[in-house]
């Protein structure tokens, strides 16, 4: 056997991980949506003891309609005196690191009685209190990758990053800027193959920032899941957007109590300011790449 052929057949068994790993992550969540969003009061009220509903993070995923979920929470959380923090998004932090990130956002919820803390993060170890509650929201895997190839190169606004290099996206970005997913995926650049699909995927915003989280596998899938069950109260689908503002509406009043009224007045408007623009129409065979990696 040939390397070449090694290799074709080396990377075939690591997408086959792959898209077994992300499926089971994604069905996992759409098919316990229902029974989540039907949990008894015992259920949810258990959840609030044994963590601290003072707190919460949402360690948004991106291109799943974070930014169009925030734009109605924020008038939400004013409207029921509840502390509002952000940053930046930062991934893959060293055990040092992620410390340092956990006390800013213990020390930032004791401020108020009652805090939510929104940022693009993986899943966040607590050992002190306030423990936080999760919430978050996915979207369907393929579309996911596909609304943040282009996003990475135009934005919201549909014109070209100001910052590319040399037919770069950015300085010494391995993204080609005129490369469509089409030609991405079929040429089987960098930015599509299966561990890169992986690292910006969906997995590690719910298995953290081990080193076990940064390639696919059954024990990082494991972790994901457990973290799942263990942290999270609720996570919705972006294609099911509406009924997730019921249920965060729902569950937890004191943060979220007319978050339904807000999101009806402005849902239209900020779907239209985020979504991600010149998106092309995909190919079989890229579309079947795709789900053969099962992109994030």
């Amino acid at each position: 056997m040939v390397d070449g052929e090694f290799f074709d057949i080396s990377m075939r068994r690591h997408g086959f991980l792959l898209i077994v790993t992300l499926v089971i992550l994604y069905l996992t969540i759409r098919s316990s949506r229902e029974s989540q969003y039907k949990r008894n009061e015992s259920d949810v009220q258990w959840k609030r003891k044994q963590y601290d509903a003072q707190l919460l993070i949402y360690n948004r995923v991106q291109k799943c309609g974070s930014r169009s979920l925030l734009q109605a929470i924020r008038p939400t959380l004013d409207d029921n005196g509840v502390q509002f923090g952000a940053e930046n998004l930062v991934y893959w932090l060293t055990k040092e690191a992620e410390a340092e990130v956990v006390s800013k956002i213990q020390n930032f919820s004791q401020k108020n009685t009652r805090s939510l803390w929104a940022q693009h993060i993986h899943f966040l170890h607590f050992i002190e209190k306030p423990i936080p509650l999760y919430i978050n929201l996915v979207r369907e895997p393929v579309e996911r990758f596909i609304s943040h190839f282009y996003f990475r190169r135009f934005l919201d606004n549909g014109k070209k990053k100001a910052n590319m290099v040399n037919g770069m996206i950015n300085e010494g970005s391995y993204r080609q800027f005129n490369q469509t997913v089409n030609d991405c995926v079929l040429a089987n650049s960098k930015e599509c193959t299966a561990l890169k699909i992986w690292k910006s995927g969906m997995v590690p915003y719910f298995c953290g920032d081990m080193p076990i989280c940064e390639e696919p596998s059954e024990e990082a899938l494991k972790i994901a899941k457990n973290n799942i069950d263990r942290s999270y109260l609720v996570i919705g689908l972006t294609e099911n957007f509406n009924d997730f503002v019921e249920v965060l509406e729902s569950m937890l009043p004191k943060f979220f109590d007319g978050l339904k009224i807000h999101n009806s007045i402005i849902y239209e408007y900020a779907r239209g300011k985020t979504e991600t623009k010149n998106k092309e129409a995909q190919q079989p065979a890229t579309e079947n790449t795709l789900k053969f990696y099962e992109v994030e």
